[in-house]
């Protein structure tokens, strides 16, 4: 069950970032100057009240959440070009929330935040040519963009592509390309990644079955994160004293490796 909550945590923190819209609330007046900032065309500050609107936490008190205000905002911050206010723009009409549910608008507006490199964008752009939603069925264009996430080369990205392709999420289940991309993430020091790998290993997916690759990678995440040491105990319990050398050997070549990455 921990496992599973790690893996959602990681999944909202791409499909829900962060707003930073704090610049509008926080101590009396905030909001009102927002507003007004909105309303003199600054697209942060829209992109802002388009997010408080929507109902999100730390609405101010004296605001009432309204999904017809929140588009509102969002469009005139998309308008201008504001890649998160297109995207966000874009789901209202996924959802049909203050506007009418219409998937090709909502792609029409996913695509030109895609475009600017926006994450939340291409993995729903994708998802929609994956499943045909307000666009021909495309399994070819959907991978095109789930690919076009990890081109920054974070190592979160990267790993949520390897989740993908390991679980058969909008793409062909492929366990040799989860692996490239755990690797990819795992390299940079991402625990969740260094821990999925650890289990391709123990379980023979996309790579040859390797106890000891398997204990020498668990080593690895349980030092970045300690919530895996009981994973680490456990798999050190099924090997031998010398497979357990080897291990740790290997995890102090893979640590050196990670810490050149890093450099």
């Amino acid at each position: 069950m921990k496992r599973l909550q790690k893996i959602c945590f990681v999944l909202m923190l791409i499909i829900f970032p962060s707003v930073h819209a704090g610049s509008c609330f926080g101590k009396p007046g905030d909001f009102d100057d927002c507003l007004i900032k909105a309303k003199q065309g600054d697209a942060r500050a829209q992109y802002a009240l388009g997010w408080i609107y929507r109902g999100n936490k730390d609405i101010p008190n004296d605001v009432t959440k309204d999904y017809e205000e929140s588009v509102k905002w969002y469009r005139k911050a998309a308008e201008q070009g504001h890649a998160k206010s297109q995207t966000w723009l874009g789901a209202m009409y996924d959802m049909g929330l203050g506007v009418n549910k219409d998937n090709k608008e909502a792609n029409k507006w996913y695509r030109k935040a895609a475009d600017q490199n926006d994450t939340l964008a291409q993995l729903r752009l994708g998802s929609h040519y994956f499943n045909g939603r307000g666009v021909p069925k495309d399994v070819n264009e959907a991978e095109k963009w789930f690919r076009r996430t990890v081109a920054n080369g974070d190592a979160r990205n990267q790993y949520n592509l390897g989740w993908r392709y390991a679980e058969g999420r909008s793409v062909s289940q492929d366990y040799k390309e989860a692996l490239i991309w755990y690797r990819e993430s795992a390299n940079q020091g991402y625990a969740l990644a260094q821990y999925h790998l650890a289990l391709s290993y123990k379980k023979g997916n996309g790579t040859k079955q390797d106890d000891v690759m398997a204990y020498a990678w668990m080593l690895v995440a349980a030092e970045s994160d300690k919530s895996y040491r009981e994973d680490k105990d456990r798999y050190a319990l099924e090997l031998t004293s010398s497979q357990r050398q080897k291990g740790m050997e290997i995890e102090k070549e893979i640590h050196g490796s990670i810490s050149k990455t890093e450099l």
